[in-house]
């Protein structure tokens, strides 16, 4: 009877193990608000290293700018371009993910300090004030246009400025409504009044988060409207200008002509929509296409694989389309000589 008793709880204790087995932490399902495609599989994702010291003792780093597809949108952190683009590296360069959520082109070109911008309105301090607020209208580009920032960081903060040579603090309050929020400008030397004119230009002081953007990336357009446009295209030329070495990221939502981005960056850009429909992206990771994903291919879109949701009308990718895109970005890195 003991015998039987023993061979019973052996049992139990077998199932219980089998039925409190962790489920692998490696897949998109465990993303509870995303929906898995049949054809998007489970991949092994090398882990970053946490780099406590930069190489050589400084801080060295590869950041990303873009929007709510570089943020990543609806998808786990570890599976968006930026954070698999550092498991690629393998602990050579900390990989900054400088994408936020809605954000137009001349927000995110300003963020990289790769337009010219300037204060909207006069911002006045009176002797003993160490702070101003201002609503959301802080910054305009030299053409007018009104900066409007939909976010104040996230792994890169964008809280300090330069103003005539002199740095200040950014503080930011979220507003009760989307697209709205309080700016507090403040200042060290509060001896004197002073009113930093209407027109000033602006740069901001990244010297805090990094020595040196050793590569940037650029990703932008999906909130402007408009990717062939002859303004966003002259953005991007102005990105890639204001750093040695870059990789322009063609904007890959609409079905427009993205053949001025290659022409323009030449071997700097990478394709991730022609990438796709040209098939050689389900090669690379053995993947069949589906029937909706033919569908795209003939119409020269990006399949619905690569996207959020196998969702052939949405902007955002999918685990495969940021391993695509991280993979590229990599690839030419090392094309370029940025990187082993």
């Amino acid at each position: 009877m003991k015998r039987i008793i023993a061979l019973i709880m052996v049992v139990i204790i077998a199932l219980c193990l089998v039925g409190c087995k962790k489920r692998p932490t490696n897949t998109p399902s465990d993303n509870p608000s995303s929906t898995t495609s049949e054809s998007e599989q489970a991949f092994e994702l090398k882990p970053g290293k946490e780099i406590a010291e930069f190489q050589n003792g400084t801080k060295k780093v590869v950041v990303c700018f873009g929007d709510s597809i570089t943020w990543g949108w609806n998808s786990p952190g570890r599976y968006v371009y930026p954070a698999q683009l550092e498991a690629n590296l393998d602990g050579q360069y900390k990989v900054i993910n400088a994408g936020i959520a809605g954000e137009k082109t001349a927000a995110i070109a300003s963020r990289a300090n790769a337009i010219d911008f300037c204060l909207t309105n006069d911002v006045v301090f009176k002797k003993g004030q160490d702070r101003v607020s201002l609503d959301r209208e802080l910054f305009s580009t030299a053409d007018g246009e009104v900066i409007q920032y939909l976010g104040f960081g996230y792994e890169l903060p964008h809280d300090r400025i330069i103003i005539d040579g002199v740095k200040y603090k950014i503080e930011y309050q979220k507003g009760e409504e989307y697209q709205h929020g309080i700016y507090t400008i403040v200042r060290e030397n509060t001896a004197t009044a002073l009113t930093l004119k209407k027109g000033t230009p602006v740069k901001y002081d990244y010297s805090e988060q990094f020595d040196e953007c050793y590569v940037a990336v650029f990703l932008s357009g999906a909130n402007d409207g408009d990717s062939g446009s002859d303004k966003l295209l002259e953005r991007y030329k102005k990105f890639a200008e204001t750093y040695e070495r870059y990789i322009i990221i063609a904007p890959f939502f609409y079905t427009d002509n993205t053949a001025k981005f290659e022409a323009e960056f030449g071997k700097n850009v990478i394709n991730p929509r022609k990438y796709a429909y040209e098939r050689h992206a389900f090669e690379d990771y053995n993947l069949t296409p589906t029937k909706l994903d033919e569908w795209c291919i003939k119409k020269g879109r990006m399949p619905s694989t690569f996207l959020l949701n196998n969702n052939k009308e949405e902007m955002h990718l999918s685990s495969w389309g940021y391993k695509l895109v991280a993979d590229m970005v990599y690839k030419k890195g090392v094309e370029l000589g940025y990187w082993k």
